[in-house]
């Protein structure tokens, strides 16, 4: 998306907003950055390790990104 708005591409650009916008709203259902990255650990890219005061999401949380990556073609299969 960015590469896409630095090159002046807005229909491009926009695509991938509105592609990726019920991802990047999820992101902060609970204090960031622990769903970010648990939707990573879901594509094998990090561990789902946090530290405090960053504590895991709640399972809920966890369905609900699981189901929208897997919606996206992040993930092969929806790891919950």
């Amino acid at each position: 998306m960015i590469a896409a708005a630095l090159q002046k591409n807005w229909p491009k650009a926009r695509g991938l907003n509105q592609r990726y916008a019920q991802l990047m709203k999820a992101n902060f259902a609970e204090p960031s950055p622990a769903p970010c990255k648990a939707v990573l650990a879901m594509m094998g890219k990090m561990t789902d390790t946090v530290r405090l005061p960053i504590v895991p999401v709640t399972p809920g949380t966890r369905e609900k990104l699981a189901a929208i990556a897997a919606e996206l073609g992040l993930l092969k299969t929806a790891s919950v």
